[in-house]
């Protein structure tokens, strides 16, 4: 409340912040939004590059969970580009490291091998910043490339570095390359810790993380089903997708049509994310339980209205109707910068150079219905 006067004295703490993460964990997912937006005003109009530039990385986390990728992709953009013209680099790092965890779901690796060696750059200057995050992406990296090994050793230390409530998301990383490598003993114990964290916070999150663990570790799709209607319920739809995959996977041998409703609900998700890694195996599941209609490819175009992204659809469609950026992100809970970032994609794939001319392609495609 005390931030809200606009004195610097009263943001310094970054309440906005601080309170959009406690939102997140109570369940309040569209609440943290909220949060976000409005103390992303306030840090633009007291002119505090440390805080607008936090702000993309920590929206651009927010959007990945939500699986609102490409607004995620365009906070990323915009606050690498904030950051290098304001010289505040504390929330580089962040930004690269949710990059490299749409790539390496994309199965874009070398892309997210660039992200890694950016933020381990920015990262060795700040100890402590981020450390959870980074060694947990850089083990689900090493796994992509299929070295359990490696992966395994980034992740174990990740989820002993405790340097913040980020190793909870570890866990599931953990027990999966941990299986593969047959080290069961590590289950019980991220389990047991997991239990722990859920009684005290007692959010659908926790949980539905420690349900899926509990899960994944025993071969558990009972828990598994239940930690994906905890996810369902928040709309944490990539976690829920993986939560799907999973139990419909060990469902196929007793529940077949149970497995294939777990299944399908994990491929609509992966598709519609562009996630080439997780959907293959999803589809490889659906494919061995038979009676499947063969799917036709159905590749987006490269240009034209057809072409544009959900989010830049939203965008487009606000702005062509006299909207500013800044209106447009008020809606949208995004920066006027990443308003911009999409907006630029759009006239790009649309061949154009105006906003005017964006009215017109926008009437053409989608017109107003008569009164």
């Amino acid at each position: 409340e005390a931030a809200r006067d606009g004195t610097w004295e009263a943001y310094r703490r970054h309440p906005h912040i601080t309170l959009a993460a406690a939102l997140k964990r109570d369940d309040r997912v569209e609440a943290a939004l909220t949060s976000l937006e409005e103390g992303r005003r306030i840090s633009g109009t007291l002119m505090s590059s440390w805080d607008d530039s936090m702000y993309f990385a920590v929206t651009a986390m927010a959007f990945f969970n939500l699986g609102r990728w490409d607004d995620a992709e365009a906070e990323i953009d915009a606050g690498l580009e904030r950051c290098e013209l304001s010289g505040a680099r504390v929330a580089t790092p962040l930004l690269h490291m949710t990059q490299m965890a749409i790539s390496i779901r994309r199965g874009e690796l070398d892309k997210a091998s660039a992200c890694l060696e950016a933020a381990h750059g920015t990262i060795d200057d700040r100890p402590g910043i981020g450390a959870t995050q980074l060694l947990r992406h850089w083990g689900l990296l090493l796994a992509a490339r299929g070295d359990d090994a490696g992966a395994f050793a980034k992740l174990n230390e990740a989820w002993n570095l405790d340097e913040h409530a980020g190793w909870v998301y570890v866990a599931h990383d953990l027990i999966q390359v941990a299986k593969r490598l047959g080290r069961h003993e590590v289950a019980s114990p991220v389990v047991e810790r997991l239990q722990g964290v859920a009684e005290v916070v007692g959010s659908a999150l926790t949980d539905g993380i420690h349900l899926q663990c509990r899960g994944a570790a025993f071969d558990q799709p009972d828990d598994l089903v239940r930690a994906a209607e905890l996810f369902r319920r928040i709309g944490m739809r990539p976690i829920l997708a993986f939560a799907c995959g999973e139990a419909g996977r060990l469902l196929v041998p007793t529940q077949p049509h149970r497995a294939r409703t777990m299944l399908e609900e994990a491929e609509a998700i992966w598709e519609e994310l562009r996630a080439v890694v997780p959907l293959a195996e999803v589809r490889r599941q659906l494919d061995a339980l038979g009676d499947r209609r063969e799917r036709p490819a159905a590749a987006r175009p490269v240009s034209g209205w057809k072409s544009l992204t959900k989010s830049e659809l939203r965008v487009a469609r606000l702005v062509a109707t006299g909207l500013t950026n800044a209106e447009v992100g008020r809606e949208l809970y995004i920066s006027p910068r990443t308003v911009e970032s999409h907006l630029g994609r759009a006239f790009a794939k649309l061949q154009i150079k105006s906003r005017v001319e964006l009215a017109v392609i926008a009437q053409r495609h989608e017109p107003t219905p008569e009164p």
